[in-house]
């Protein structure tokens, strides 16, 4: 759920897709979990919505498109490198204790 709208640019119309079915997915367990209350813990399931959610944005991964530059026999191709948000954070703090 995290994933696609972060990487729409590298999965195009597949990514759209895959959000699409999530979406329907989540309406259809919000919609099982009103019909039978007592079997389904919708705050719990909702808790896990949001806290994956969240945990998925700081850890996982962002992928972007680089150039290989000196990688052998790739180069002039582009390679996926993953630079997830938390990795950046602590770049950026030790800059700042560092100075």
């Amino acid at each position: 759920f995290v994933s696609s709208p972060r990487h729409k640019d590298l999965l195009g119309r597949r990514g759209h897709v895959m959000t699409e079915q999530i979406k329907k997915m989540l309406v259809l367990n919000l919609l099982l979990g009103l019909l039978m209350p007592q079997a389904v813990d919708n705050w719990g399931h909702f808790g896990g919505l949001v806290g994956g959610s969240l945990a998925a944005w700081v850890v996982g991964p962002a992928l972007v498109a680089k150039r290989s530059g000196g990688i052998k026999g790739l180069r002039g191709h582009s390679v996926l490198v993953d630079e997830p948000p938390l990795k950046r954070w602590q770049n950026m703090t030790k800059e700042v204790f560092s100075s």
